[in-house]
């Protein structure tokens, strides 16, 4: 029987590997953009997404009103670009404080004063994104696009939002405009090479991949990406390069770990994947995922047999 389970191990590493699941994926959440001029990004990981999470920060916000505050401006006859401002910033007060749904009201509010607001709808539709209304959120990112067409940021969120509904291809000419309006836009490189990696276009990954590290070269989760996209291209020094850069960059990602260990298995290197195996699932533990606690048992069990079964 153990060696019936050792057999399907065994087969099944040769069949999945490199794992490439949800809890070892570059993640994306769409970007809030405050003001074109007082604009900073960020870059932070997050998980169970395919794409690069990115978010915009504001260094200075104007005054910001409540909706009581904005309703005494309305009495007092401001024009209506002054009271499409006023919910446009109190929008972004709602969205700094974790207010989604309240947000979303007053970016409303903000379009119904003025329709020419292209943040305006920008930004309500990342709130759609994230509340999973995809096709709202589309229509959102339409309406910005309409206003202001060289917005890049439009395009990366439209983007994602098209591949999450399996438009696949007008994302990906989506990342190339975006690309081709700022060809610094390192986010548009990895999301454009994760959806060349579900086309199998492995090679194409690649060069994304690359061009993503070099653009950001401390980066972690683009090593990450293109140690995934070697391995699928048979180029196991290179990942493993890659996977080293990986978890130097971040030594929390227990996916690299995990990864790195199937490589050294394909390597013949048992005791060392058995180290990185042991660390990735300390990490899986830490983390509470039950999947990847599972997946490193089995994998374990794959060590031991090799390292015992020369």
């Amino acid at each position: 029987m153990f060696f019936k389970r050792i057999c399907v191990l065994l087969f099944v590493s040769a069949l999945t590997y490199p794992a490439w699941s949800l809890n070892e994926e570059i993640s994306s959440e769409e970007s809030f953009v405050y003001s074109d001029e007082e604009e900073k990004n960020n870059s932070t990981q997050q998980d169970s997404e395919y794409l690069k999470y990115t978010e915009a920060e504001e260094e200075n916000i104007n005054e910001e009103l409540n909706n009581e505050e904005i309703s005494q401006r309305n009495e007092n006859k401001l024009n209506p670009d002054e009271i499409a401002a006023s919910f446009y910033d109190q929008g972004l007060k709602s969205v700094k404080q974790g207010k989604l749904l309240k947000a979303l009201n007053e970016f409303s509010e903000s379009i119904d004063k003025n329709s020419n607001l292209y943040l305006a709808y920008f930004n309500r539709g990342s709130i759609n994104s994230r509340l999973a209304k995809y096709e709202t959120a589309l229509d959102d990112y339409n309406e910005a696009l309409k206003i202001n067409p060289d917005y890049a940021k439009a395009y990366i969120n439209r983007g994602v939002v098209l591949a999450k509904l399996k438009k696949y291809d007008s994302a990906i000419q989506d990342y190339d405009k975006a690309i081709e309006l700022d060809p610094s836009y390192q986010i548009a490189y990895i999301n454009r090479g994760n959806l060349k990696m579900q086309n199998n276009n492995y090679t194409g990954a690649v060069e994304d991949f690359e061009k993503a590290s070099l653009i950001e070269p401390n980066d972690p989760e683009a090593y990450y990406a293109l140690a995934i996209a070697e391995v699928r291209l048979d180029q196991y020094e290179k990942a493993l390069i890659n996977y080293n850069k990986t978890v130097e960059l971040n030594p929390d990602n227990a996916g690299a770990y995990y990864n790195r260990a199937l490589l050294k298995v394909r390597l013949s290197n048992y005791k060392l994947a058995l180290e990185d195996a042991n660390k990735a699932q300390e990490l899986y533990e830490t983390y509470t995922d039950l999947s990847g606690i599972k997946r490193t048992e089995n994998l374990l069990e794959l060590i031991d047999y090799k390292i015992n079964n020369p």
